[in-house]
C-alpha cells in the first residue's frame, strides 16, 4: 500500500507504465518455483538488484523482461524517482535490444499447481484490512496513515462450522475453534506497515468467536458474531540494523459482527466483522523498529467480490494445512 500511494499514484510513472504489461505473483513462491514460470522468473531476478545474494534471500521488487526472458531492468523501492528511471531505463533497454531476441522460441512451459489455483469458487472470501486506530502519538509521515489488505479464504466443508444446524432465532453456536485459531494466527497479525509472518499454532493463548442467530425471515438468518482473540509470541528477530535480538510480539483483541445468512445457499450473503484490540513488538519486514510497545489496531473483515484482483492467495496460506 505505501508503493501505491508513493509511487504507483504519480501520474508520469502511469504514463510511463503504459508502455508495458504489468503483472504481479509471489515472489517467494515464484523464485523457488522449478517448472516454468519460476525458470523464467530466474532469468532476470539473478541478474536483478537482489542477484547477488544467496538464493534463499528474496528477489522482491519491480522487473521488466522481454517476452523472451532477456533482462531489461530491476529496482526495489517506494520512491517515484528511482520507480521513474527504472522504468525509462528499462523502455531504453527494450528499444535497443534486437527483435530476433524479443521473442521466445517456442511455447512456454507446462504452468505447475500454484496458491492461486485453490481458489475456494464454492466457499468463502474474506477481504481483511488492518490499519492503526488513533492515536495521540501517531507518526505524521506515511507510517501514521498506513494501511492494509489480505485475504482469508474457507472451503464449503468451512462454511458448516460456522453456522448452526437449527436457525431458530436466539440460538447460539461456538464457531469451530479450529478455524477461528487458524483465521486468528494468519490475519490478525501486524502488516499495517509492511509484511510479515503468521503467528504459531501455540501463540495462540485464546481464539473464541459466538455466532447468534437473531432472526429468521424465510430464507435468510439475521446473525451477530462475538469473539475474542489473544496471540503472543517470543523470538528472535532482526526488525533494525542491530541484527537479531529477542523480543515478544502479540495481538489482543475483541470481535464483533452481522451478517445475513442463505438456508438455501449455504453460505453468507452479507458480512462484516470487525476486530479491534492492541498490538506489541515487531518482526523483521514489518517496519515496527520505533514503535515496539502496545498500540491500538484495528481490522475489518468483508466478504471479498469475486474479481481477479480479490483472487489473491493469503499471505499466509502455507499456515493452512491445504
Amino acid at each position: 500500500m505505501r508503493a501505491r500511494r508513493s509511487v504507483w499514484a504519480d501520474p508520469e510513472i502511469q504514463k510511463l507504465a503504459g508502455k508495458f504489461i504489468p503483472a504481479t505473483d509471489e515472489v517467494t513462491m515464484l523464485h523457488r518455483d522449478q517448472g516454468a514460470a519460476g525458470k523464467h522468473f530466474r532469468l532476470v531476478s539473478e541478474k536483478g538488484h537482489y542477484g547477488r545474494n544467496p538464493l534463499d534471500w528474496t528477489r522482491q521488487g519491480l522487473y521488466c523482461l522481454a517476452p523472451s526472458g532477456e533482462f531489461l531492468g530491476s529496482v526495489n523501492s517506494t520512491r517515484a524517482e528511482d520507480v521513474k528511471a527504472f522504468l525509462k531505463e528499462s523502455w531504453e533497454a527494450w528499444e535497443k535490444l534486437p527483435k530476433g531476441r524479443r521473442l521466445m522460441e517456442g511455447a512456454p512451459g507446462e504452468w505447475r499447481d500454484r496458491w492461486a489455483d485453490r481458489y475456494p469458487v464454492d466457499g468463502m472470501v474474506w477481504k481483511v484490512t488492518s490499519r492503526d486506530l488513533p492515536r495521540a502519538n501517531a507518526r505524521k509521515d506515511w507510517a501514521g496513515h498506513a494501511w492494509n489488505i489480505d485475504y482469508a479464504w474457507f472451503r464449503r466443508e468451512d462454511l458448516a462450522r460456522f453456522m448452526p444446524a437449527d436457525a431458530k432465532a436466539g440460538l447460539k453456536k461456538d464457531v469451530d475453534g479450529e478455524l477461528v485459531a487458524r483465521f486468528a494466527r494468519c490475519h490478525l497479525v501486524d502488516n499495517v506497515r509492511g509484511q510479515t509472518i503468521a503467528f504459531p499454532a501455540d501463540a495462540v493463548k485464546k481464539a473464541t468467536m459466538v455466532l447468534v442467530t437473531e432472526s429468521v425471515k424465510g430464507d435468510r438468518v439475521t446473525v451477530r458474531l462475538e469473539g475474542e482473540v489473544r496471540l503472543e509470541q517470543r523470538g528472535r528477530w532482526a526488525v533494525d540494523d542491530t541484527g537479531e535480538r529477542e523480543q515478544t510480539r502479540g495481538f489482543e483483541g475483541k470481535l464483533l459482527g452481522a451478517g445475513v445468512w442463505s438456508l438455501k445457499a449455504g453460505t453468507f450473503e452479507s458480512l462484516e466483522i470487525v476486530a479491534a484490540g492492541v498490538r506489541w513488538g515487531a518482526t523483521r519486514y514489518n517496519f515496527r523498529a520505533d514503535d515496539l510497545e502496545r498500540g491500538a489496531i484495528g481490522y475489518v473483515m468483508q466478504l471479498a467480490p469475486d474479481t481477479p484482483a480479490d483472487r489473491m492467495a493469503p499471505a499466509s496460506i502455507w499456515e493452512y494445512g491445504w
